[in-house]
């Protein structure tokens, strides 16, 4: 398991929102469920993750500057 920082939840809502996706889109676009990324959004951060989840989310934030 690994977490996901305050510092990286909001970055990835402001991303999101600067790019204008849905959580659909950027469920779809990290490659993780909406349930998934809802919890990640939403939960009081630091956020428990499953391993692919923060990896996948980390290199979405990368990708995506």
């Amino acid at each position: 398991m690994k977490l996901i920082s305050n510092r990286s939840q909001k970055t990835l809502i402001v991303k999101s929102a600067l790019k204008k996706k849905s959580r659909l889109q950027l469920s779809k676009e990290i490659g993780i469920s909406e349930f998934t990324l809802r919890k990640v959004l939403d939960s009081e951060s630091p956020i428990k993750v499953n391993n692919k989840t923060a990896d996948s989310i980390e290199n979405w934030l990368k990708n995506n500057d």
